[in-house]
């Protein structure tokens, strides 16, 4: 398709997402597939067939090299290409303390530095980049930055003046550093954060100099200082490619990681404005005839230009949309419901619909106002554990409809509405049998709570607790199933596995092998066991005096951890948990008790909802910007798509770009005299030459060559392969065609880990390629084992360079570690203060009580001595039931005071006898007797009073609890701070660690052609894939994916989406049946476990079928092609079949009438009857020879 160059951006068509290193049209001249090639957005490098294509594209790129150097007078200027070396000693000058510019060559001359960081520098690898990068951010790097982004004057015009610093020369290239790949392709996020909060922190210098400096320059017609006489060579190359790729990619980064930025900074939104208008401008210009603007794309061929233009629109497009989405937020939110044109029988089916959903709003939309704390608008603000209020809050949540038009809070057919939709029904999938599970727990307590103490019960929960725990199932027709473990004991808190756990200690239960008496049975279940898996969601039920509190936490011990646990106590075992909520930490640091009669207990529920699986895709639905996914235009609109313009992948747009087919040649003996010509889809004819083509010289049936054919056309391809027909052998041949044209690396995920790997195998056994990298550990195929990330690494040389630093910060991580466990068992409150607590408290909040201790009258001072020279002679006499408190200060002037030992011994003492009267006057008492103190005055009075001898034991004993139990609080809030602070430097720590494992497999991943991983281990390592930025995504079995899944997947530089699967066999499995197809709500209202795949076919997006089955035989295929398949064909094959030795019939249905078997164990059903049936028939068969 032609650009047209009077359209604006904001008419233009969408034309789909595209990498950043394919925008950059005038780096064309770049070749190093590890740093990116430039000249990939014209076209791709070719193999067997495309010698003469890559000749072309190399002319192409020396010819645009030329065109770039007569427009400006130079080749790249060499002081922006520095090496590394260059660059590291060349910096060293301003990162000097105190440093400052003193003029604008001294700031030019850093920014010429940092510019030589740059994609086509190819002197800079992607690690030197990072190690550039983290030694910028933790010095004074990130401070010169910030000073040049607000240096007084800065103008596009300067001449040879020395006080105005060029925008071209001194300004812009730090943005281009900001936008290059060698900073946002990395997975040290943390670093690349540091940098654009310097763009945060200057934005209103860096919009303003931006403003300016762009208006100067289009209105100038040119990117070049327009100083008269100015010297050629000064100038750094710039152009409006540059300049507006540069400017999208930094302020759509700038909003994805600063999620308020618009409303931080209300002028980004006017940038963004002014942005749209100024692209449209320099299109304008540069596509009129002749050219209105100095700009080296004129010189650019045609076509070239016109994809150049167009996938910069895209980007431009897409920020704008970003933008004005935020900017509308708040005014979306309170948009009401608009329906669309509808006819009679649609307004019904929307009415009828809204009756059966009794339609709802979220959060403050809601009538009645948020129905809880977590009730939120905004699915960024949902936290995704559920609370305790939501667990037990008696209104229904906010569940919206799955339906065109069924009213919703977010304007229609837009991803923002269709990923809200995703993420809170995905969400009622993790936490709704968690919610029941709590409620039949609620009704049991409520119950019990009625009664009276010596009444007797019947509910599941007394049984449980009488008999130390088990299975808790509720009847039908909802009927549910969970383990309740009882006896909850706090143990030890660990910091471990990147994380704190807490310690819990259970009963076994008894009706199953967890109390066996022989221990290694007794191992055996736990380690076999689906208890208590590693990553499963937990309840804590903490029931005390007729209430109940709920903490959720992950399961973090191992099934061995809890086995081996198992063997020292049958009645017992130890399980680790991380708790989402810091109270249930502080609890366990304290070492309450939890479970001590029938009032005050606590349970563990397990409901075996594995968090882990689904944690990573919520956490990418929440966190994705929803116009960052692609493919947005058939994926949010949940309307008819017959007729859609079903556009061919941005890839394969490019100009000169070709298939190569000629890898499907299979005809050895026609190979070196007829080849199959690579294809051009733009070329008219092509499609149906490469056909014939196909059918003569491969493998392919007919059905298989349409799909293959019309994958490569549409940028969403959907092929629904039923039972036998060869999907998963189409899906190796186009793997194969997409690898033989340069087109890698891609991403193979599989909703299961069996057709994952039976997908590589394929791959690999075809010898299609050997760079594979399976990520995940759970592969059973031993071809695929050696393939796995894990195993890789460990052979892997290149990865060596990092083991240093990996290194390094493991011994960091590891010693925090070691300091927070060490700093754990501190955690209790203290038993005991010494003096100094006491006296350093006293003299800083108390210093006159602290004086009058420390001088007591003299009498008092002599009784204290007499006292201590009688212990040392005589032994200590010890008061009973004090043989424990107060040991620490009784030797002290405090203890003494606080005992009353002066008045103990007035008490004691017969005043009237001459040797009393003796001994005071050798203290010095003179002929005056003291007063025995016998008062009871407030303790607030007593804060106030300073003679504190004179104060009764009573007040004594008031106020020195006062005292010591304030110092207590303010010791253990300061040694909570320190553990906090120490707990967050140890996961900042796991968190550094991590990013230094993932840049290693980084590493690993960018020299893979295929990357193979499971749905849920995609949205794990989205950050990994993004910086890895593929172009295609291919779903495996995608009839029985979800669509959440899929879309966590779709990272923005995705331009290809292939999904093979078959949507009339298996859905994807769920634990919630009410979303369910299968559930009557679930199929009028929620369809959630219906495919992507399933969905965009129902709504009539072009599907191809394979048709050619090679599986069954006739007898077989006749039954599902008269119920499923009617185009399904027999491939001449199965009629060879003989039939089954020693049977009358080759197809019979067998019915039974035996009942299932139930386990304690499981919610599994088996069926003995069956098993034994088979068991027979097996042997019945190998004894006939079969």
């Amino acid at each position: 398709m032609a650009y047209a160059p009077k359209m604006s951006l904001k008419k233009a068509a969408a034309q789909g997402a595209m990498s950043i290193e394919n925008i950059f049209a005038h780096e064309v001249g770049s070749g190093h597939r590890d740093v990116e090639m430039p000249s990939e957005l014209f076209s791709r490098p070719a193999t067997s067939s495309g010698t003469a294509h890559r000749h072309e594209q190399q002319e192409a790129a020396i010819a645009h090299q030329r065109l770039r150097s007569e427009y400006d007078g130079s080749v790249r200027d060499e002081r922006h290409a520095l090496t590394p070396n260059e660059v590291h000693s060349r910096i060293k000058t301003f990162l000097i303390d105190n440093f400052e510019f003193r003029s604008a060559a001294q700031a030019q001359a850093f920014v010429r530095i940092i510019s030589s960081i740059d994609d086509e520098n190819k002197a800079w690898s992607a690690d030197k980049a990072q190690a550039f990068l983290d030694m910028i951010v933790k010095s004074d790097g990130i401070l010169r930055i910030g000073d040049v982004f607000r240096f007084d004057r800065v103008d596009t015009a300067v001449g040879t003046t020395r006080t105005i610093l060029s925008f071209q020369n001194g300004y812009f290239p730090i943005l281009k550093y900001f936008a290059s790949n060698l900073v946002l392709r990395n997975t040290l996020h943390r670093n690349t954060n540091r940098l654009y909060a310097v763009l945060d922190t200057n934005y209103d210098s860096v919009h303003s100099v931006n403003e300016n400096s762009i208006s100067k320059l289009i209105e100038a017609k040119s990117w070049k200082d327009q100083t008269s006489g100015h010297v050629q060579p000064m100038q750094i190359v710039l152009d409006g490619v540059v300049v507006f790729k540069t400017l999208s990619t930094v302020l759509h980064q700038f909003l994805n990681r600063f999620k308020n930025a618009v409303r931080s900074h209300p002028g980004v939104a006017k940038l963004v404005i002014k942005l749209v208008a100024w692209f449209d401008i320099w299109t304008s210009d540069v596509s009129a005839t002749p050219s209105r603007f100095m700009d080296p794309i004129c010189a650019f061929p045609q076509s070239s230009r016109d994809v150049t233009i167009r996938n910069l629109q895209e980007d431009i497009r897409r920020l704008h949309a970003i933008v004005q989405r935020k900017s509308e937020a708040a005014g979306v939110l309170r948009r009401p419901a608009v329906m669309g044109t509808l006819t009679l029988r649609e307004r019904r089916q929307a009415i009828s619909l809204q009756l059966a959903q009794t339609h709802d709003l979220p959060g403050d939309l809601h009538d009645e106002g948020p129905r809880h704390a977590n009730d939120h608008v905004n699915i960024g603000d949902i936290r995704i554990v559920p609370t305790h209020e939501e667990l037990l809050c008696c209104t229904a949540p906010y569940l919206p409809v799955f339906h065109q038009d069924a009213p919703h809070h977010l304007p229609s057919n837009s991803m923002d509405k269709h990923i809200d939709i995703l993420f809170r029904l995905s969400r009622e999938e993790l936490t709704a049998l968690i919610r029941s599970s709590l409620l039949a727990i609620h009704r049991d307590l409520t119950e019990i709570w009625k009664r009276s103490s010596s009444q007797k019960g019947g509910t599941q929960l007394e049984e449980l607790l009488s008999s130390g725990g088990g299975a808790y199932r509720t009847p039908a027709p909802d009927s549910i199933y969970f383990q309740v473990y009882t006896g909850v004991r706090f143990s030890p808190v660990r910091a471990e596995r990147h994380g704190v756990t807490v310690g819990l200690t259970i009963d076994t239960p008894a009706r199953c092998g967890a109390r066996d008496p022989d221990a290694t049975r007794r191992y055996e279940f736990w380690e076999s066991s689906k208890r208590l898996q590693t990553g499963c969601l937990v309840t804590l039920v903490v029931v005390s005096n007729g209430t109940l509190k709920v903490y959720l936490g992950v399961v973090a011990s191992y099934s061995e951890e809890i086995a081996e646990s198992s063997s020292e106590n049958p009645n017992e075992v130890h399980v680790g948990v991380s708790f989402f909520d810091s109270e249930v930490e502080l609890m366990a640091l304290r070492r309450e008790s939890l479970s001590t009669n029938r009032s005050t207990f606590a349970i563990l529920i397990d409901s075996n909802v594995m968090y882990e699986a689904t944690r990573h895709v919520l956490e990418k639905l929440q966190t994705t910007e929803p116009l960052d996914i692609p493919f947005s235009q058939y994926i949010a609109n949940n309307g008819s798509l017959r007729g859609v313009d079903l556009r061919p992948p941005r890839y394969a747009t490019a100009p000169g770009f070709k298939f190569d087919l000629d890898c499907l040649n299979y005809d050895s003996e026609l190979r070196h005299e007829e080849s199959i010509e690579s294809l051009d889809i733009t070329q008219a004819g092509a499609i149906e030459l490469a056909r014939q083509q196909l059918s003569r010289l491969s493998k392919l049936d007919p059905s298989q060559i349409d799909a293959l054919l019309n994958t490569l056309t549409r940028e969403v391809s959907l092929i629904q392969g039923p039972p036998g027909t060869g999907k998963s052998f189409t899906a190796k041949e186009i793997l194969r065609v997409l690898f033989a044209s340069g087109i890698k690396p891609i991403v193979l995920i599989s909703f299961t880990n069996h057709a994952l790997d039976h997908l590589l195998a394929s791959v690999l056994d075809a010898e299609i390629t050997r760079k594979i990298v399976r990520l995940g550990s759970r592969s059973s195929d031993p071809r695929v084992m050696g393939f796995t990330l894990n195993n890789l690494e460990n052979v892997d040389d290149d990865i060596l360079i990092f083991d240093n630093s990996i290194n390094r910060q493991y011994a960091i991580m590891k010693t925090l570690e070691a300091e927070l466990n060490a700093m754990i068992p501190e955690t209790a409150q203290p038993q005991g203060l010494s003096w100094q607590e006491i006296a350093d408290f006293l003299d800083c909040h108390y210093p006159e009580h602290h004086e009058s201790i420390l001088y007591p009258p003299f009498w008092i001072s002599g009784l204290f001595n007499r006292a201590l020279e009688d212990e040392k002679t005589n032994g200590k006499w010890i008061t009973v039931g004090q043989e424990k408190s107060g040991t620490s200060l009784s030797h002290t002037l405090y203890g003494f005071w606080r005992d009353g030992g002066d008045i103990q011994f007035l008490k004691s003492a017969d005043l009237q006898l001459p040797d009393i009267w003796k001994l005071f006057t050798s203290f010095g008492n003179g002929e005056s007797l003291p007063t025995l103190p016998t008062l009871s005055r407030p303790t607030e009075d007593l804060l106030q009073m300073n003679s504190v001898w004179s104060m009764s034991v009573d007040e004594r004993g008031r106020l020195s609890r006062e005292w010591e139990q304030r110092i207590q609080t303010m010791a253990h809030a300061s040694f909570i701070e320190r553990y906090e602070q120490l707990r967050e430097d140890y996961r900042e720590a796991c968190e550094s660690y991590r990013d230094i494992v993932d840049e290693t497999r980084r590493r690993r991943l960018c020299q893979a052609d295929l990357i193979g991983c499971t749905t849920s281990g995609a949205a794990k390592l989205t950050s990994l894939l993004s910086s890895i930025a593929p172009r295609v995504l291919m779903v495996e079995e995608a009839g029985q994916v979800l669509e959440a899944h899929v879309l966590a997947s779709l990272v923005p530089s995705v331009e290809h989406l292939i999904c093979i699967g078959d949507p009339k066999q298996l859905r994807p499995t769920l634990t919630n049946f009410a979303l369910s197809m299968d559930s009557e709500s679930g199929k009028q209202l929620y369809k959630f476990d219906r495919s992507m795949m399933e969905r965009l076919a129902d709504n009539e997006l072009p599907m191809s079928q394979i048709n050619v089955q090679r599986r069954m035989r006739p007898s077989i295929s006749h039954i599902i092609r008269h119920i499923l398949y009617p185009k399904l064909e027999d491939n001449e094959l199965v009629f060879t079949y003989p039939p089954v030795v020693g049977m009358q019939k080759d197809v019979f249905f067998f019915d039974h009438t035996h009942k299932e078997n139930d386990s304690n164990d499981s919610v599994s059903k088996s069926n003995d009857f069956e098993v034994k049936v088979v068991v027979d028939l097996v042997l019945y068969l190998l004894q006939q020879g079969a």
